[in-house]
Parts: C-alpha cells; structure tokens; sequence
C-alpha cells in the first residue's frame, strides 16, 4: 500500500485501547486503581438454551421482561460470564476472571479452558450444555487497560481509546458517549481550535471517570462470590444510571456530569466506601451493608431499587419515579406530564 499525507487542526482517536495515538506519541500506559489484571474468553454460539426453558433456573417471583432477552450475567468467585443473545440464533458469551482463576482454567488453551469453565460450574453447564461454538475462541490476556494521557496539543483520545476497565454493566458506552458530547461541545464552541487547557480538562476527566468507575467495579470483583453483597452493591449503579437517566430524558436539574454520579459528593463517596468495604479483610455483615447501600443511594433512587419486596425484581414503575419527584427538583404534579410524554415517545 502506498504511503498517505494528512493534515488536520485537530485529531480525535477513536481506535481503541493501546490504539493509534498512543502508539505514534508513545504515550507511557498508566494502571487503574484497585481493580484486578483481568482476563477473558470469549466467542459466538449457537443452540444455547434459554434460562426461561431450565427446570428452576429462575429464582421466584415473576419477571417483569423475558430475562433471556436482555444482558445475562452469570456470578462467581474469581469473576463473571455475559450471554448476549441475538435476534439471530447466535450469542454471544464470553468470562472475564481473576489471574488465579485464569492460571487455574489455563485460560490461554481456548476450548479445553473454556471446557473446564463448565465443568467447574454445572448451573453454567447446564445452559450451554447443547452449544456449539462457531468461531474460535478469543482469549485476551488482560483485559483492564489505561494510557497516562487522555489528550494534549491538538490530540484527544476518545474514553474508548484511554481506558477500558471491564465489560461489566457495559461501562464503554457511556464512557464513550459523555466524551463524545463533551468534545462536540467543544467543537461548537471553538471549532477544531480548541484552546490547550480545555483539551487538558477533558483529558483529565476523561481518566478520573474511568479511575472511578474502576474503583467500583473494583468492589463487584470482591463480592462476585456471595451474591447478596453483590446486588446489594450493585444498586449503587443502578441508582446512579437510572438517576442520571431520568434526568436527562426528563430535562430537570440537578443532573449529573460525570459518569456515575461522580461529581455527586456524598453519592459517590458512599458509592467507593461500599468498595472498600467489600475488598476489606473485615466484610460487613450483609444486614449492615443493606442499611448502609439504603442510605447511601437515597438521595439518587428515584427507582425504587434496593426494595426487598420486589425479589431483585424491578420492572418499570414510574409510580417510584413519582414518590421520588423532589429528587429531580420538581414536584409530583410537574413530573406526571413529563413522565406520560416519555411513554408516549
């Protein structure tokens, strides 16, 4: 292939962790805070049977959606699976695990690793029992990644080139869509000359978001083996998201800026204690970890989550969204039209 010459004002790398920008500048690759050298594997299948058609799978109550039809996740010591079902016949699923479990599964052997995987969890084993595998199988061998610098003269990695962290609640996406909006409002402010410290601000928030959220996921890791503190946990983004969902759907303020409800103070301290608690030698008990996500999450839950009613059931019910009116600074009364437009949409 022949040699070509590009010039620009300003250049947006989208190509990915280790990517194109960090590669030519030769940027040093910086470490996540206390989150795990992951690893995965990963490939497509056919014939996987659906948890709705298993004798027992499903825990009681009654769902509020096909549970098959959305992002499944499998929970264990050491780490975690996705069954991403397509409308296809094909599904995509794949682990992400600890190096100790890794080294155990011998991970990097592909198919006997992931043959070992089943053997080693038969509720697993019993959904993918019939499959069949119609790629090889991908084996990375570290999933986490961050480079030291998000952006610089003229230059700016998008999230998905500066960091990855881990599949899990999908972290990628928002990551990238908040820079995406955050350069575009850039763009329309000074077009591609946007002044140096600009640049540098995005740049910073850019890996303090991904630091964050790595910190979080950090404690999901450490919970992964007793799946009480892990839902218990999780609520933290669930309520952060939803919040941040509603807000922004609903256009009413305060809404957060950063992912996760980061730049929310006592929301997000509560959010990294729970983290630390659960990487703790010392664990709370799971009754004082309950009372402690409750208050923690109050200010943002306009969900209705962490109720134990539901069963880890939350269908949408935006009578919760109406209980929770003040929270997004309105009143029940000038959220209910707001509410009904969005189920008009």
């Amino acid at each position: 292939s022949e040699p070509i010459a590009v010039s620009g004002a300003l250049l947006i790398d989208a190509s990915g962790p280790n990517g194109f920008l960090h590669r030519v500048l030769n940027l040093p690759q910086g470490e996540l805070p206390d989150f795990p050298n992951t690893r995965s594997l990963f490939t497509h299948f056919r014939n996987v049977a659906s948890c709705a058609d298993l004798p027992g799978y499903l825990p009681g109550g009654t769902p509020p959606y096909p549970p098959d039809a959305s992002a499944l996740h499998h929970i264990f010591e050491g780490g975690w699976m996705w069954v991403l079902r397509f409308d296809n016949g094909v599904t995509s699923a794949g682990i992400a695990v600890e190096p100790w479990l890794a080294d155990e599964l011998k991970l990097e052997e592909g198919a006997p690793a992931w043959a070992r995987f089943l053997a080693r969890f038969p509720g697993i084993a019993a959904q993918f029992g019939a499959a069949e595998p119609i790629r090889p199988f991908v084996y990375s061998p570290r999933l986490p990644w961050r480079a030291s610098a998000a952006a610089g003269e003229r230059w700016a990695l998008l999230p998905s080139a500066a960091a990855f962290v881990d599949p899990l609640f999908s972290n990628g996406m928002p990551l990238t869509l908040l820079g995406i909006e955050r350069l575009g409002r850039l763009l329309e402010q000074y077009g591609a000359a946007i002044p140096a410290g600009a640049l540098a601000s995005y740049g910073r928030v850019t890996l303090d978001e991904a630091d964050f959220a790595a910190r979080y996921l950090a404690g999901c890791y450490a919970a992964f083996g007793q799946f009480e503190r892990f839902v218990e946990h999780s609520m933290f983004y669930f309520a952060a998201s939803g919040y941040a969902e509603m807000a922004r759907r609903l256009d009413v303020c305060p809404r957060p800026a950063l992912y996760l409800a980061a730049d929310h103070p006592a929301f997000s301290a509560g959010m990294l204690q729970a983290a630390s608690m659960l990487r703790s030698s010392t664990v709370p008990s799971l009754s004082e970890l309950r009372d402690f996500v409750r208050r923690e999450i109050a200010p943002l839950n306009v969900l209705g989550l962490a109720n134990p009613a539901r069963g880890n059931w939350y269908p949408v019910d935006f009578e919760d969204t109406l209980s929770a009116a003040p929270l997004l600074g309105r009143t029940r009364e000038e959220l209910a039209p707001a509410l009904e437009a969005m189920l008009a949409e």
